[in-house]
């Protein structure tokens, strides 16, 4: 979530799924008990559609995007900390945590986020029970400790973490200084039903906030102790912890359906599904800051990795994708090698989009050898007809064709390009862009030489889509030639962090358009320094990112514009001109007596054909249209048209 947690939200009043309305915009929402499932709605007719002239025909071919298939650099957080943030011991380098005391019947200061208010705060809770693995904390404002207490316990040690054995990695140890026991502190907040908290795996040194520990908590406003939704809670979030200290950097859609998948095998139904299941042009390898789309995603990631496993390698392997350091797509990779596919996470997706459609009829790869699952059509493109269709990335979307005479032939024109954020470059042809992904830490460095400029004032010209209050550009200074590091501040950024996310005052947030930025340099002048742009993410939601252009110093004119190779270097920043290349997946499917499946090579250009005959049998023709492009959440366009032959 916004602030390295993972978080769950349930509404439960008698079994109907209530909208919660939240001020705080980046919630993992999973696990409410299932709706009645609602049937697809039917096929849309697009006979009266007619495309216009796609304003992507004209668009720029990509240019420059060295780097751009390589995974961005990591985020180590004690050494960003050690950067950014004043009074940081240089020498603190390994993330020690002392042993705390838990006595039962003690009390202990905790800091706790309201997740709806995005405020942090301390509360006093008491230690009521420790059990083999677990130390349970209340909210003192409890009078006294809840009747199903040892219920919800046992349930823990003797069902919920026996199965996590048996499917996740090795538990924690102590080699690191903390508590291999972990605290479940049961309390009052608004905006989730449940936490986990990364930060507090760290020293309040690396973040003010932590509780240096780890920790799940349990909002006792929304949960019964010992209920379904609770212990479905705990597994989920547990997970979570559990992951974090396998692979602290993968990305949310593949950690949070293990979530899931975990709290399936430890018994308690995930829910959500349905949501996808009616909005399959959901994009998969995405987690979204509209709250409203949330649900779906859930789904989508829920459903990919019950897939991959049940598929390739089964639950026994899912120890094997946790402990994978590659992240997203590149972790997914690894694993398919590591337990002996040929295939890739392309090809395992083509499968998957196919399986959600033909589940009910046909056998693996093409179904869910233990679910039931089907998708319907939501267009019906008629003979005679085009349409001009908008999908997200790795995403579906399902088409019935309806010829009236055989032979007829499926055009498709695809985009050959598309944007890695919604704005045009400043000027020139190139800008340097942040990269994206959950927890990196990319970074441009340049040296600047002011040793005869008075008074200089660094410019330069940026754009930016950054998770709010969570996710942060960060400027900074060296005059030892990178050995260590000073913070600039400038006007436009935010100086005042709710939940400690921010290591050092940065810009955070959305800009409309293009800005100019300003930092006044007066204290270096005279010197030669480094300038160095960091961009550093937390889990869960990424946005576009940051492009940075035209960057200047008074009296000295452009030292960096991105139009051609420079003594600026890049960890994990792009040089783009903000195009790349459009990719797409088209798979016809024929259902009749028996089921055929069509891949349908493009060319460069993006375009292709198919040619229907007429069948032998009754049968009904669907095109799969998949656009799989990497590294941007903007949706692609192309054009679809059937006619006779």
């Amino acid at each position: 979530m916004c602030f390295s947690s993972n978080m769950l939200i349930y509404i439960l009043k008698a079994h109907i799924v209530l909208p919660l309305l939240l001020s705080w915009p980046f919630l993992i929402l999973v696990g409410c008990i299932l709706e009645q499932e609602e049937i697809p709605p039917a096929p849309v007719s697009s006979s009266d559609t007619t495309p216009a002239s796609p304003e992507w025909l004209s668009h720029n071919l990509p240019l420059f995007n060295n780097g751009l298939t390589e995974s961005p650099p990591d985020l180590d957080l004690i050494a960003a900390a050690g950067r950014l943030r004043s009074n940081f011991s240089q020498s603190f380098s390994v993330n020690e945590i002392s042993n705390l005391v838990h006595a039962e019947g003690s009390a202990k200061d905790f800091w706790l986020t309201d997740i709806a208010s995005n405020k942090t705060k301390k509360i006093r809770a008491n230690l009521i029970a420790i059990s083999d693995n677990a130390y349970w904390y209340f909210d003192e404002r409890l009078s006294k400790a809840p009747q199903q207490l040892q219920e919800a316990i046992d349930s823990f040690e003797f069902s919920i973490l026996p199965e996590f054995d048996i499917t996740m990695p090795a538990r924690m140890s102590n080699d690191i200084g903390i508590d291999p026991k972990i605290t479940i502190l049961h309390t009052y907040f608004e905006g989730a039903a449940g936490y986990f908290n990364s930060f507090d795996q760290y020293t309040a040194q690396v973040n003010p906030y932590s509780n240096q520990q780890r920790m799940i908590y349990m909002n006792l406003n929304q949960l019964d102790i010992g209920s379904s939704s609770y212990l479905g809670t705990l597994s989920h979030e547990l997970q979570h912890l559990r992951h974090s200290i396998n692979d602290p950097t993968e990305e949310s859609w593949v950690n949070e359906g293990i979530s899931e998948v975990m709290r399936n095998l430890s018994g308690y139904s995930p829910g959500f599904l349905h949501h996808f299941i009616t909005a399959p042009s959901t994009q998969l390898n995405y987690w979204p800051s509209d709250k409203s789309l949330v649900f779906r995603h859930y789904g989508a990631s829920t459903l990919f990795i019950d897939y991959l496993l049940q598929n390739y390698g089964g639950y026994e392997n899912l120890k094997t994708l946790v402990s994978m350091q590659g992240n997203g797509i590149e972790g997914i990779d690894q694993y398919l090698s590591a337990v002996g596919f040929n295939e890739d996470f392309d090809e395992v997706f083509n499968n998957w989009v196919l399986a959600n459609f033909l589940d009910t009829f046909e056998t693996p790869p093409f179904n869910y050898p233990l679910s039931n699952i089907r998708i319907m059509p939501s267009l019906q493109l008629d003979q005679g007809s085009s349409a001009l269709l908008t999908t997200p990335q790795y995403s579906a979307e399902y088409i019935l064709l309806k010829p009236d005479t055989y032979p007829s032939t499926l055009y498709f024109q695809g985009s050959p390009t598309v944007r890695l954020m919604p704005s045009d470059v400043f000027s020139g042809n190139g800008c340097w862009w942040s990269n994206r992904g959950d927890l990196i830490n990319t970074s441009l460095t340049g040296p600047v030489d002011l040793k005869f400029t008075d008074s200089p004032i660094l410019d330069f010209w940026m754009w930016h889509d950054i998770e709010k209050d969570w996710d942060y550009l960060y400027l900074s200074v060296s005059e030892d030639d990178g050995t260590t590091w000073s913070p600039i501040l400038t006007k436009s950024m935010s100086q005042n962090p709710a939940s400690g996310a921010s290591l050092s005052s940065g810009y955070t947030g959305t800009s409309d358009n293009w800005e100019r930025h300003s930092a006044d340099l007066s204290s270096y002048s005279g010197k030669a320094i480094l300038i160095r742009f960091d961009y550093i993410t937390d889990e869960s939601v990424n946005e576009s990112g940051v492009c940075i252009d035209d960057i200047s110093i008074s009296g000295v004119g452009i030292i960096e514009n991105a139009e051609s190779e420079s003594s600026w270097e890049s960890s994990g920043f792009i040089r783009t001109n903000n195009r790349i290349t459009q990719k797409f997946t088209l798979q016809i499917i024929e259902l009749g007596e028996s089921h055929a499946i069509t891949n349908i090579d493009l060319d460069a250009n993006g375009k292709a054909s198919f040619n229907i005959s007429e069948p032998e049998t009754q049968s009904e023709f669907i095109v799969v249209v998949s656009p799989t492009t990497r590294k941007t959440s903007i949706p692609s366009e192309y054009t679809l048209s059937l006619t006779a032959q």
